[in-house]
């Protein structure tokens, strides 16, 4: 259990490596204080245009985040086989958490 868990911490400093990483790609573009939703879509499509090498290094960093959730959720899968129900309540709460910030990733590319 424990070779488990160290790689799902592994995975997980990959996977925050990577939205760093992102971060810091994405960190300089469009600020959209006071545009309609629709002119902000339409900036970041420019953008996207403008800048495709960016645009295809940034999808490379979103399916590798994606890949490493995947894995991470099939390690828990399988460790949650062998833990307690306590355990496995406060560990669905973390993915919970997670799937969050994943969520507010993707929110924020749009």
């Amino acid at each position: 259990m424990d070779k488990i868990q160290s790689e799902i911490a592994a995975l997980q400093c990959q996977i925050q490596a990577l939205q760093q990483e992102r971060a810091a790609l994405t960190n300089h573009h469009v600020t959209p204080e006071n545009d309609s939703p629709l002119a902000i879509v339409e900036a970041y499509r420019r953008q996207a245009r403008e800048n495709v090498q960016l645009s295809a290094e940034l999808k490379g960093i979103d399916d590798a985040m994606y890949f490493l959730e995947k894995q991470i959720q099939q390690k828990k899968a399988h460790l949650n086989r062998y833990l307690p129900m306590s355990i496995r309540i406060s560990q669905q709460q973390e993915q919970l958490e997670e799937a969050k910030k994943i969520a507010q990733i993707h929110a924020e590319r749009v």
